[in-house]
């Protein structure tokens, strides 16, 4: 079978192009932990010039936007969980000091959310 087209995936699979005798060609993945494209990954391998994996800057765009929102949501998380913390009832019952911490951790998260939404929106 000719393999065309062949070039690795980021995680070693191999994309292709099959000519296919009865339905023509036919657009795979082959990997070698799959049983129905084990063989034809092994010989791919052995047979064909498979064009190495090069990462495209959209997968880059899309992996670092994915890690700013998870980075923003903990530093949300965080904001909603210590809401309580701004009532009066909770601040009457702290010292001074703890609600000095208690605002100051607020605000640099607050800052810290804003500078990634930035970096999201770049």
């Amino acid at each position: 079978m000719k393999y065309l087209n062949a070039s690795y995936t980021k995680n070693g699979m191999i994309n292709c192009t099959i000519d296919h005798p009865e339905f023509g060609e036919i657009e795979i993945t082959l990997s070698a932990d799959d049983p129905d494209t084990e063989q034809m990954f092994h010989e791919a391998v052995s047979t064909s010039k498979i064009e190495e994996y090069v990462e495209k800057i959209e997968d880059l765009i899309l992996e670092k936007n994915n890690n700013l929102i998870i980075e923003i949501n903990s530093y949300k998380e965080l904001l909603s969980a210590t809401d309580y913390k701004e009532l009066p009832s909770y601040m009457d019952s702290k010292t001074s000091e703890e609600n000095e911490e208690n605002t100051a951790n607020r605000i640099s998260w607050r800052e810290k959310v804003r500078e990634l939404e930035k970096l999201l929106l770049e």
